[in-house]
């Protein structure tokens, strides 16, 4: 008998588009990478998934990703098997997680909504 495993049921994000009036959850995936659980999908570069920790102006959203989970990350099979629109971002993130150490500071993702 194992522990149960704990479950967000705390946090949700949504996104609201003021023209069309839509609201959209993100919806959470089962894996144990924190970083891939919930929040908005990168298909970017198949990051972590971005939840905002800070408001930056209307439309600027701030997270921070201390650099031993972002390197955990990049070793997931999340990354791995992530589907992208950049192949080259992908190597571009890819390096810049390999060149981290576990004592750099956070890497800071941006995101601005149109």
């Amino acid at each position: 008998m194992g522990l149960p495993k704990k479950r967000n049921t705390a946090n949700a994000l949504g996104v609201y588009n003021k023209q069309t009036r839509d609201f959209v959850f993100c919806q959470p995936t089962s894996t144990d990478n924190p970083l891939f659980a919930s929040g908005i999908y990168n298909d970017i570069d198949a990051g972590p998934r971005f939840f905002p920790k800070q408001m930056v102006n209307d439309s600027t959203m701030v997270m921070w990703v201390p650099a031993n989970q972002l390197k955990d990350h990049v070793a997931s099979d999340d990354f791995k098997n992530g589907s992208t629109k950049y192949p080259e971002k992908k190597r571009k993130l890819q390096e810049l997680a390999e060149s981290l150490t576990e004592y750099d500071n956070p890497v800071l993702m941006f995101v601005t909504f149109r």
